[in-house]
């Protein structure tokens, strides 16, 4: 009887340790006298779904990134949203390199973005704005609404590039290991995408 007790004391110690390695962070920001969203991520992905509202909703889990350090994982209790705004653009950012993130993030139609992940991978579903996107090793993928754009920049180093669903002709070029796709449409808004690891698509719905 005092080993299963002694069985179930550690399995709850262990459950509760396991509680401790991740945490959820929700935050709301309105956007009424904003025009842009900026995010900054070190380690992670970033879900983007654009919606017609008037604020900005944003759910993180936090998680410790993998390591060999002697002196364990590090805690992911520390971890905070920053948030600054500056004229009209807010800027997000949780200022560690310890953790490995993902973002969902709610963001109205009306506002553009400046999203930069240093290993990891952008989402956007339904971006119908200006977009800024750079990921220094994984990948980005963006689903557009728009009817076209005024300018598409897509840049990879080491990868491929790709968009499809729009009447005019993009211009491609690739390298040994690189690719480019430059664009030129009659619409509103431009994308400039850069990965230096990784594959970029854009496409049209």
């Amino acid at each position: 009887m005092k080993k299963l007790a002694l069985v179930l004391a550690l399995g709850a110690v262990a459950m509760t340790a396991q509680a401790k390695d991740s945490k959820t962070i929700t935050a709301s920001f309105p956007s009424n006298s904003l025009a842009e969203l900026e995010v900054d991520i070190a380690v992670g992905k970033i879900d983007l779904q654009t919606y017609n509202g008037d604020t900005i909703e944003v759910e993180i889990l936090v998680e410790p990134k993998e390591s060999d350090s002697w002196f364990g994982k590090p805690d992911v209790s520390e971890a905070t949203l920053n948030n600054n705004t500056s004229g009209d653009k807010l800027s997000l950012e949780i200022d560690s390199d310890d953790y490995e993130l993902s973002w969902q993030v709610k963001v109205p139609v009306n506002l553009a973005l400046d999203v930069e992940v240093g290993v990891g991978k952008i989402d956007i579903q339904d971006l119908n704005n200006s977009a800024d996107l750079e990921v220094g090793v994984g990948k980005i993928k963006i689903e557009t609404t728009a009817a076209d754009f005024k300018k598409v920049s897509l840049d990879s180093g080491v990868g491929k590039t790709a968009m499809s669903g729009f009447s005019s002709v993009e211009t491609s070029e690739k390298s040994m290991v690189g690719s480019t796709t430059d664009y030129r449409g009659q619409g509103q808004y431009s994308i400039d995408a850069e990965v230096g690891v990784g594959n970029i698509r854009l496409r049209r719905d």
